[in-house]
């Protein structure tokens, strides 16, 4: 076997994720004896519909059966602000991935008074400790620095936990600033079931 046949097979291998052995190679003598090889080695998928339009029609159903979403209102550019309303958004996202099967699920982002909370209990904390320890205890700017560092990362740790009742909006925004729609969430499914 020339080197041009050798790069043919490790194409082919590539190309269909299959292993085809030396003595296989040696035996692929026509272009029908490649097909041939091909064809025994690569598992066929009789699959009648594609996994994104699986995924839509399961995100459509559970919203109809959760949410009252009437089908003819339920489309790839749905908005999901409109589906979802705000005041229960956390536990209805949740919801709607248990309805759905799904192992992995888009999270939901931190609103703006969440960003603000956060902020405040990031600065707001050790700069006030800071500020009293060296105005008013007269201590070392260095030792007030470090203090205050330490509670600024103990404040990031704990103000993950306090934002997280702030997590409420859908990431993302299209090119025209509208909210993140059902076309973005339907392919990032992996859905268990069927």
């Amino acid at each position: 076997m020339g080197l041009d046949s050798v790069e043919l097979v490790m194409a082919v291998e590539e190309r269909f994720g299959i292993s085809i052995s030396d003595e296989e190679a040696q035996e692929i003598r026509t272009v029908d004896d490649m097909f041939q090889c091909v064809i025994n080695k690569v598992t066929v998928s009789n699959r009648s519909s594609c996994l994104t339009q699986k995924a839509f029609h399961l995100l459509r159903r559970s919203a109809k059966e959760l949410f009252n979403v009437p089908r003819d209102q339920f489309w790839p550019d749905t908005q999901l602000d409109l589906i979802i309303p705000r005041r229960s958004r956390r536990e209805d996202w949740r919801r709607l991935q248990l309805a759905v099967g799904a192992t992995e699920w888009p999270k939901l982002a931190l609103s703006w008074p969440g960003v603000l909370a956060l902020l405040a209990l990031v600065f707001a904390i050790p700069g006030s400790v800071f500020e009293y320890s060296t105005a008013v205890l007269k201590w070392n700017v260095v030792v007030a620095g470090m203090i205050a560092f330490i509670l600024m990362v103990i404040a990031i740790k704990a103000g993950k936990l306090v934002a997280r009742p702030f997590e409420m909006e859908f990431r993302g925004r299209d090119q025209h600033g509208a909210g993140v729609g059902v076309r973005r969430c339907g392919p990032e499914l992996r859905v268990i079931r069927n």
